[in-house]
This record gives structure tokens, sequence and C-alpha cells, in this order.
């Protein structure tokens, strides 16, 4: 039996925050500080293979397999801004994580490694 899998992934995004220097946005010299904040969301699929289709063309948190989920991994990680992706099962229990390096590499471990460590 195949088993369906869940998509965490996180990402850091810019915010402006204050304003700085003036009386409005519009006045000579005023700026805005900017700060990152981590943001996290579940990936979300067309294919309703997972799950019984309740609406046609609804779609599913869940992705049916390993596979469309490793594949759903690599297109999560187009985004420059994310920074990790996390594969669980429908019962929330992380099983593979991802994790994007300071230089731009992509690694992973196992989520049963921490527990051991």
């Amino acid at each position: 039996m195949i088993t369906p899998y869940r998509l965490a992934i996180f990402a850091a995004v810019y915010r402006p925050t204050r304003l700085y220097k003036g009386r409005g946005p519009t006045h000579k010299g005023a700026y805005t500080a900017i700060e990152i904040i981590g943001v996290g969301w579940l990936g979300w699929t067309a294919d309703q293979a997972a799950e019984p289709a309740r609406l046609i063309g609804s779609g599913t948190f869940l992705y049916y397999g390993a596979l469309r989920a490793l594949i759903a991994v690599r297109q999560a990680f187009r985004d420059p801004r994310v920074r990790q992706v996390q594969i669980r099962t429908n019962q929330d229990c992380a099983v593979l994580i991802y994790n994007r390096q300071p230089d731009g590499r992509v690694t992973h471990y196992r989520a049963d490694e921490l527990e051991r460590a």
C-alpha cells in the first residue's frame, strides 16, 4: 500500500517594519526598516489520488507516495526564500528533513536520527 505524505515548508521572507526619519512615506529622506521573518505552510497539490474526491479539482494537502513528495520537495526549493522542507506522514510524524545551507546546497537527513543523538 502506498502511504500518503504531507509537506511542511518553511521560508524566510522580508517585511517592512518601522518608518524612520520623516512624517510619512513620501517625505524626503524617509526610509522603512526591513526585517526577516519566518513563515511556514503546508504543501498543496491538485492531485487527489491520496484521498477520495469531495469536489472535483479541489486539490489536497496529501501527496500519494514518496516519489510525488520528493518531486514536490524539489519544486519547493526552486523558491530561493525556502529554507527547510519536511516530509511528514498523515499522522504528522516527520520522515525526512531537507535544509538549504548558506552556500545554497540542499542537505537532508532522516528525522529519527535526531531522536538517537
